[in-house]
């Protein structure tokens, strides 16, 4: 008999001592040996068959290894080079990826194939001249809004917001019911704006004395944005006498002074009203 490394050379091949159970064929612990105190990856012989010697089979390992490596490799820059090649469907599907599981699959199929079928090509191309008609429908309406954007009285709101800061108010906003309006961080796209959200949702924003809205806000919610921004306290003291609640801390107001003028003291004077 031959031994090479743990291979031991018998008619009907090669035998391997069991790693699992070090050749007696007994249960050593959990994981792939049962109850039964038979070690299951050899069925208790203690060693298994094989037609080659373990480093010949060691060494096709590596090469199969090697080989599939290099074919990853390839497909890589295979899938690589067909989004250089097609940089408008590329967009497309990574710009779709996250919202649309079509685009996604189709951004796999890149990675698995390094390419598409015909027809997942041409259904892309579909979709993504769609995107871009889409998207230049909504620029056109985006310039439409922004030239008719109303303009507004905002410098007392932004000097209140100011105020509120410099006494200590980190995040100073004013909410009446579901609106909410406050001033962008100084590190957002937009320093120095005021956004307007309403149940969450962004509804615009006002800068340079304009009041710029999205295409979801409605005319009448627009209308309520230029109401409160040209007269801040007017408004405050109003939904202050109409739900018995301050518009800055949302408290509900209980001092006589406070409900008379709908609006509590202490958030007057940090806004400077």
């Amino acid at each position: 008999m031959n031994t090479v490394d743990n291979s031991v050379e018998v008619e009907q091949g090669y035998r391997d001592t069991c790693a699992k159970c070090g050749g007696d064929g007994r249960w050593k612990g959990f994981g792939d040996c049962t109850g039964d105190m038979r070690c299951t990856m050899c069925n208790g012989a203690g060693f298994k068959l094989f037609k080659t010697p373990a480093d010949e089979r060691a060494k096709a390992r590596e090469a199969a290894a090697r080989a599939k490596a290099k074919k990853e490799a390839e497909l890589r820059e295979r899938a690589e080079q067909w989004f250089k090649d097609h940089p408008v469907e590329a967009e497309w599907m990574k710009e779709s990826a996250a919202s649309f599981e079509f685009a996604q699959s189709m951004v796999d199929a890149v990675h698995a194939y390094g390419d598409l079928t015909e027809r997942q090509m041409e259904t892309v191309q579909r979709l993504a001249q769609k995107s871009a008609e889409r998207k230049q429908q909504w620029a056109k309406e985006r310039a439409e809004r922004e030239a008719a954007a109303p303009e507004v009285t905002s410098e007392r709101l932004e000097q209140s917001f100011r105020n509120a800061k410099a006494k200590g108010l980190k995040w100073p906003r004013i909410t009446m019911g579901e609106m909410v309006i406050k001033p962008a961080g100084e590190n957002s796209k937009n320093p120095g704006a005021l956004y307007v959200t309403e149940y969450g949702a962004y509804l615009g924003k006002v800068a340079n004395g304009r009041f710029f809205k999205v295409r979801e806000c409605g005319t009448e919610q627009e209308q309520k944005v230029v109401s409160l921004i040209n007269d801040p306290v007017g408004a405050a003291e109003a939904y202050g006498h109409l739900t018995g609640h301050c518009c800055i801390c949302n408290r509900e107001l209980t001092n006589p002074e406070s409900v008379a003028r709908g609006i509590g003291p202490i958030c007057a004077d940090k806004f400077g009203w």
